[in-house]
């Protein structure tokens, strides 16, 4: 079974995390005033996006390999929907927060930004895909 489509779309779900990790989401243009000690609030949701980052693409490459195992493969990719709801999460804060600490900063959004909607998209696709194969198994259990 791991040559079925929700292979592909886990592995592209890990290698879209894994080029998102080396790219930043969004670029921030000083402005004339400078950033103070509010600043340094924002920079602490670096740290659960950055773990998020490392995390995700290592959940769906880990679970691609649990394909004798159906029912513990969706779950396991369930739970990686949530951390990517997470770290959509966690970017919005971000960008929230440097809006507010520096409201004449220009930031400017880059493609990283949607890369975990897509991953997202592409983890329900995978689920789906899983169940059919396990409705799939015990059909055919049914039938001996």
């Amino acid at each position: 079974m791991i040559q079925r489509i929700q292979t592909l779309y886990l592995l592209i779900v890990t290698l879209l995390a894994t080029i998102c990790c080396f790219f930043p989401f969004a670029v921030v243009t000083p402005s004339p005033i400078t950033f103070n000690t509010a600043g340094a609030l924002h920079s602490a949701w670096l740290i659960p996006s950055a773990a998020l980052g490392i995390l995700i693409p290592a959940i769906a490459f880990g679970s691609i390999f649990l394909y004798k195992k159906r029912i513990l493969q969706m779950r396991v990719n369930g739970f990686n929907m949530v951390l990517m709801i997470f770290q959509i999460i966690a970017y919005a804060v971000i960008l929230v927060l440097v809006h507010r600490t520096a409201p004449e900063a220009e930031i400017k959004i880059s493609w990283p930004c949607i890369v975990p909607l897509i991953n997202l998209i592409l983890t329900y696709l995978a689920i789906r895909g899983i169940g059919s194969d396990e409705a799939l198994v015990r059909a055919a259990d049914r039938l001996r």
